[in-house]
C-alpha cells in the first residue's frame, strides 16, 4: 500500500494535470482487464461446482440429481399422495422438481409423517424415518467479504476467494426401510 502512495505522490509532482488524466485513465484500463480476465477465468474454471465466485450468487452440486431422483421415485410409488416440500427450498428445486405434479409447497412440511423434503430438521423424527443430509449447492456470504490487499492479491493470484461459501442443505425424510 505504501508503494502505491508512493507512485501517486510521485505522479502528481512530475506529471502534468493531462497526463495525469491519462495515466489514471490506463490504470482504471489495466484494473478492469485484470478483474475481467481473473472472473471469465475463474467461471470457466468453475464448471458449476461448489466454490463461491464474485459473479455467482448461488452454485448447485450433483447432489441436486439425488434429491429429483428421490421425488420422482416417490411419485412413481404413490401417484397421487402429495411430496410436501419446505417453501423455503423452492428457488433450489424449483427447476429440478418443474415435471414433479405432486410437488407441494408447504410451511407444514416439517410435521407431515411422510416421504418430504426440508430445510431445517424437523423437531421429531421418530423411529421409522430417516434423514439424509446432502448438501445440494452453495451461496456467497456478502457478510465475510474482505477488501484487505493482502486477500484480494491472494483472490487474483492464488485463486483464493474473497467471500466465504455457505452450504445449501436439503433433508430428504423418506421411511426407513427405503
Amino acid at each position: 500500500m505504501a508503494g502505491l502512495l508512493v507512485v501517486v505522490v510521485l505522479a502528481f509532482s512530475v506529471l502534468r494535470a493531462a497526463e495525469c488524466r491519462a495515466a489514471l485513465a490506463t490504470f482504471v484500463l489495466i484494473l478492469v482487464g485484470l478483474w475481467s480476465i481473473t472472473t471469465t477465468s475463474r467461471l470457466l474454471e468453475a464448471r458449476g461446482t461448489g466454490r463461491a465466485h464474485l459473479l455467482e450468487q448461488a452454485v448447485l452440486t450433483d447432489e441436486i440429481k439425488v434429491v429429483r431422483e428421490e421425488a420422482l421415485k416417490w411419485l412413481r410409488a404413490n401417484p397421487d399422495g402429495p411430496i410436501p416440500v419446505d417453501p423455503s427450498l423452492r428457488p433450489l428445486v424449483a427447476w429440478a422438481l418443474r415435471d414433479v405434479p405432486t410437488v407441494r409447497y408447504d410451511t407444514a412440511a416439517g410435521g407431515v409423517p411422510s416421504a418430504r423434503l426440508l430445510g431445517e430438521p424437523p423437531a421429531a423424527l421418530g423411529t421409522d424415518f430417516r434423514a439424509d443430509r446432502l448438501v445440494v449447492g452453495y451461496r456467497s456470504d456478502w457478510a465475510t467479504l474482505d477488501l484487505a490487499p493482502a486477500r484480494v492479491w491472494r483472490w487474483v493470484i492464488g485463486r483464493q476467494d474473497l467471500v466465504d461459501a455457505r452450504p445449501y442443505v436439503i433433508l430428504v425424510v423418506q421411511p426407513a426401510g427405503e
